[in-house]
């Protein structure tokens, strides 16, 4: 069975902290491994020690193929048009613009 890498960015309540957060979901799933999450205020608790990269630059994620947007309104459009040359997927739950 393929699996896919998967990313997240934003980790505050959506992407981290709620009860289904995206972190959560990936972790979940078998046929998807985070591979790294990123924030601008990457907290401690999430990263190395969970078996994934952490990064406060999306920009210096490496490829995947799944990536969550989970930052502010604001931020989706910029976001979004960066890693659509990257992924093969982007769950984004918010407008882009």
């Amino acid at each position: 069975m393929q699996s896919y890498s998967a990313g997240v960015i934003g980790v505050g309540f959506i992407g981290h902290k709620s009860e289904d957060s995206h972190l959560k979901a990936y972790g979940d799933c078998e046929r998807t491994e985070i591979q790294t999450v990123c924030d601008l205020r990457l907290p401690a608790s999430v990263g190395d020690r969970d078996g994934f990269a952490g990064c406060h630059d999306y920009r210096d994620m490496p490829h995947l193929d799944i990536v969550s947007i989970c930052t502010p309104v604001e931020t989706h459009a910029e976001i979004a048009c960066h890693m659509a040359a990257y992924v093969k997927a982007i769950y984004l739950e918010k407008p882009i613009a």
